[in-house]
């Protein structure tokens, strides 16, 4: 970890005692700015923690976005937000992001800026997103929103069932035609379901 540049702040902000995170990005050659990917890339353990070791750093969290660019994709945008912040575990109020794009043609990010600064419209969408959130993540706090235990199937990193693992005993004789060999070191072996089938059959 680089010591000098800070994340380990944000770290403790988001992990301890945010109860709404407000992500704010532009939007460069279609997608989030690189600034946010920095950032995220960073935090891969929060997302490591989820899928490996089926641990929550984040709990009782409310995530939110504002998105502002001079090119389009707002919708791309958004859905890769939810999704790192879904994984995470965070919940989301109704209408979770605000945005606005300029369209194709607008490069100057000069106007962008200060489109947004003078927009009395984007202020008040942008009020209201956070005022969405903190009402949401008050009734997380209060115990409103029940938690409910999560199926790990089709989850990020979960390994299906689709070709099951077997504990073979030392002393088990393998059945007449499973394709596994005697010689193979099958104290855990993977089969196919036909070997499956045959096991069942035979015990």
């Amino acid at each position: 970890m680089d010591q000098t540049d800070r994340l380990d702040r944000v770290y403790e902000a988001i992990v301890h005692w945010a109860d709404v995170i407000l992500i704010a990005t532009p939007i460069r050659w279609g997608n989030i700015s690189s600034l946010y990917y920095k950032m995220v890339e960073r935090m891969n353990c929060f997302q490591n923690q989820e899928t490996i070791a089926n641990k929550r750093l984040l709990k009782n969290k409310v995530a939110a976005f504002i998105i502002k660019g001079g090119q389009d994709n707002v919708q791309g945008v958004a859905g890769q937000l939810m999704t790192c912040f879904a994984e995470w575990r965070c919940r989301f109020p109704q209408f979770p992001f605000i945005a606005h794009s300029r369209g194709w043609s607008a490069e100057d990010m000069e106007r962008n800026v200060s489109g947004v600064k003078n927009s009395r419209e984007l202020r008040e969408g942008a009020q209201e997103l956070v005022a969405r959130a903190a009402a949401m993540s008050r009734l997380m706090v209060e115990g409103q929103l029940p938690e409910h235990p999560l199926a790990r199937g089709g989850r990020k990193a979960h390994q299906l069932d689709r070709e099951p693992t077997f504990l073979l005993g030392d002393a088990a004789p393998l059945p007449t035609g499973c394709p596994v060999r005697p010689d193979s070191g099958f104290s855990r072996t993977r089969t196919t379901r036909r070997c499956l089938q045959i096991w069942r059959e035979a015990y």
